[in-house]
């Protein structure tokens, strides 16, 4: 499961008059998505406001390339809070290795996203590029839905910060229990190795070689201090498994 990739494209627009609207379109492929809204917008133009071209139509024309970029960002936000989503369940039901490096990604893709729509925020709260003739409830409208796509894409990147943080806290805990595990028993240990020591000791005179039943007492204080141990471990708070 990888975040989706951005790949970030500008357009500048230009309205000379009534009837002239001159764009430029910068892009790392050919065939870009832009190129595309410029076609279809100026299409849906040809074809729907014939009547409205002399007095409008380059004016419209500008609000409807910012309406159809507005669109394409909702469009973009949406895909965004699904792999959030996703990414979420992931982590919440099982965090893995993979799952820092996707949220890193993520977080740069979500990044990206918000440097990219900057300057088109910034326009139209400022009313900059904004024609005086095109009616002012259409970029109102369009102000209304950039910021509260903006918000969606803010939100996101607080989500996902706070996704980090889980994470991170998560595998903390996880070294946390086993480091706890390891050392209850290296502590289990201890002292049986401490008798192991003592017996496998290669002096001439070690009673406890002669004894009859010598094998069976060790095992026997073995379990006896392990199980003494454990008792103190329970005893004292310090066993906590769950």
């Amino acid at each position: 499961m990888q975040p989706p990739g951005v790949l970030s494209e500008q357009l500048a627009v230009v309205v000379v008059g009534d009837d002239l609207l001159v764009s430029a379109v910068r892009s790392a492929r050919s065939g870009s998505r832009l190129d595309e809204l410029l076609s279809e917008q100026r299409r849906c133009l040809q074809e729907r406001l014939q009547e409205r071209r002399h007095s409008t139509g380059a004016r419209f024309l500008c609000w409807s390339l910012a309406d159809a970029v507005v669109r394409e960002l909702g469009y973009a936000q949406v895909v965004l809070n699904e792999w959030v989503e996703e990414l979420d369940d992931a982590i919440t039901t099982r965090p893995i290795s993979d799952h820092a490096q996707h949220l890193h990604d993520l977080r740069t893709v979500l990044e990206k996203v918000v440097r990219a729509t900057a300057p088109l925020v910034q326009a139209l709260e400022d009313g900059a590029g904004q024609p005086a003739a095109t009616p002012a409830h259409l970029w109102q409208s369009l102000r209304g839905e950039l910021a509260a796509v903006n918000s969606e894409i803010l939100s996101l990147q607080t989500r996902v910060a706070s996704l980090q943080q889980y994470f991170r806290q998560a595998v903390e805990e996880r070294h946390s229990r086993v480091l706890y595990v390891l050392t209850l028993v290296t502590a289990l240990f201890v002292p049986l190795q401490f008798l192991t020591g003592v017996w496998g000791m290669n002096f001439r005179v070690m009673p406890e070689l002669e004894w009859e039943y010598g094998y069976e007492m060790f095992w026997c204080c073995e379990l006896l201090i392990a199980l003494l141990v454990f008792i103190f471990f329970r005893a004292s708070g310090l066993l906590q498994l769950s």
